[in-house]
């Protein structure tokens, strides 16, 4: 500054420096990801890196520039492709610089394999293939259950297709999608009733 006081026309100056510190932003890597619809994800689960102690989610970038509307659970059960909005905030102690980053999260939806299966009625003592009562797209593995919740487990083994019921029936018939140009491995699962019948007498 200059002083310009009439009565001392000494014209002084002073000059003095000013510090301007720039923070980083917080680091923050995402793992874009696929699922099956009827899936659900942890988003907690796609952040590969964070520099930051907090971690918020949202569904529209509105929503995250503005900081409202955040998720109350990270778990998402999405039906179509979606994104949602990852805000990492610098709440570290030893910095504590409150600055952020907002990054995009894809989550790609692939649909289930889509087929028919037939019920069947079977004389007592006889046998039926369960495969000839599925009709399934090519490029996908069909894999027979005696209960849906085997069905449904990872990595239960599955039954002989080829059958011998001796009381009315029911088997469950997983579809899985194993097309090489989209290795889904998406699975569909129905269930198939066997009737039984008592042969005549003669």
């Amino acid at each position: 500054a200059t002083e310009t006081d009439s009565t001392k026309p000494t014209k002084c100056s002073g000059i003095s420096e000013i510090t301007i510190k720039i923070n980083p932003l917080p680091d923050l890597i995402l793992n874009d990801t696929s699922i099956c619809i009827g899936e659900s994800v942890d988003l907690n689960t796609l952040i590969g890196t964070s520099t930051s102690n907090t971690i918020r989610y949202y569904e529209t970038e509105a929503d995250a520039l503005s900081e409202t509307a955040a998720l109350n659970s990270t778990v998402v059960s999405p039906v179509t492709d979606t994104s949602y909005y990852i805000v990492a905030t610098d709440n570290e102690l030893a910095t504590n610089t409150a600055c952020k980053t907002i990054k995009e999260l894809k989550i790609t939806i692939h649909p289930l394999p889509i087929f028919t299966s037939s019920n069947a009625e079977l004389c007592i003592g006889n046998s039926i293939d369960l495969n000839t009562l599925v009709n399934a797209p090519p490029q996908t593995l069909q894999l027979f259950f005696n209960s849906f919740e085997e069905a449904t487990t990872e990595g239960a083994i599955a039954i002989n297709a080829t059958v011998f019921p001796s009381k009315n029936s029911d088997y469950y018939v997983k579809v899985i999608d194993t097309d090489t140009n989209t290795p889904t491995a998406c699975a569909a699962i129905k269930k198939i009733r066997i009737t039984t019948t008592t042969p005549p007498l003669f």
